[in-house]
């Protein structure tokens, strides 16, 4: 395969044409993208190759190199739609494919140049793995009362329940009206719901106990249900009225 840097460099000394059209520059009989990455590496040899299109229009171009013809030089490459070499490498790009200099120190090997030119594992794109089905039958999963592991969760709730004392608010620190739940607070059921009743009965045994001296004062029932403990109740609670409304 033909290096078209080198070839660029050895038809301008040698007079020989060179064209180019919106995709391809022509150097002799052969052609190149526009975009063809070459040898001569950016910003004194720091930075990445120059692609070809941006080294031959300097080379057409040699009169608007220069820091007294940059604007000039970027008014030109802007309207013409060519990239620019910039003004660090100028001088530089120009002594070399002029032939002034038979070499330059920010070129890089031919297998250094096919090293980065070629692709990379970070240059491939991630596999796309479509999780709207799992989604779905998340979203659309049913209370069912009958399911062992919900009971023995609920178990598991309850037992948590029964080894963290309620917290209370000391005597002087707040104050509400407090009331005792007793038995009559027990939840109504109709008949369907039975099974689920009783399913649900140790949580509910315990939550009663728990709460037998409760204050009602909004700003203690608050802190209590923004706390861990809180969360759960409501949790729970959510799932009661959840399985009565079916």
């Amino acid at each position: 395969m033909s290096d078209p840097l080198s070839l660029l460099r050895e038809h301008f000394i040698n007079k020989q044409p060179m064209t180019h059209d919106d995709h391809n520059i022509s150097i002799g009989d052969l052609r190149f993208p526009r975009t063809t990455v070459t040898a001569y590496k950016q910003d004194r040899g720091r930075g990445d190759p120059y692609t070809l299109e941006a080294l031959y229009f300097l080379l057409q171009k040699p009169h608007l190199a220069g820091a007294a013809n940059t604007r000039a030089y970027n008014d030109e490459s802007r309207t013409a739609g060519f990239p620019k070499v910039l003004l660090a490498d100028q001088k530089d790009v120009l002594a070399y494919l002029q032939g002034k200099t038979e070499t330059s120190q920010y070129l890089i090997s031919i297998d250094e140049l096919a090293a980065i030119a070629a692709p990379t594992p970070q240059d491939a794109k991630p596999a796309v793995i479509d999780r709207a089905g799992d989604k779905r039958l998340r979203d659309e999963a049913k209370l069912d009362i009958l399911d062992d592991e919900l009971l023995e969760a609920k178990r598991h709730l309850a037992e948590r329940l029964s080894q963290r004392p309620l917290r209370v608010p000391e005597p002087g620190k707040a104050t509400g009206e407090a009331r005792t739940i007793t038995s009559s607070d027990s939840l109504e059921a109709d008949p369907k719901s039975l099974p689920y009743v009783k399913a649900d009965l140790p949580v509910t045994r315990s939550i009663i106990e728990k709460e037998t001296s409760y204050p009602t004062n909004k700003l203690v029932r608050q802190n209590y249900m923004l706390s861990k403990g809180g969360r759960e109740f409501s949790h729970l609670i959510s799932i009661v009225r959840a399985a009565l409304a079916e």
